[in-house]
């Protein structure tokens, strides 16, 4: 699954110590994620980085469907 990415923002430790029941979910999702090593995820702390990744991805993949349209 190379067309999908999955961004999750990083965890301040403090939050760590209680991240009560949602967080507690999706950070068992990502652990899935990173063990099943089936789809790409990156990781970001703040909105500049999750720009400056989300674009470098939707770059590459808009370069790979320019070659390959069909793939």
């Amino acid at each position: 699954m190379r067309d999908i990415v999955m961004f999750f923002k990083g965890v301040p430790a403090e939050r760590m110590n209680d991240p009560g029941e949602q967080l507690s979910k999706v950070l068992a999702f990502r652990r899935q994620i990173e063990q099943d090593k089936t789809h790409l995820y990156e990781t970001f702390d703040s909105p500049d980085e999750f720009k400056n990744r989300l674009r470098r991805h939707l770059g590459r993949w808009m370069r790979q469907h320019e070659s390959n349209p069909n793939g």
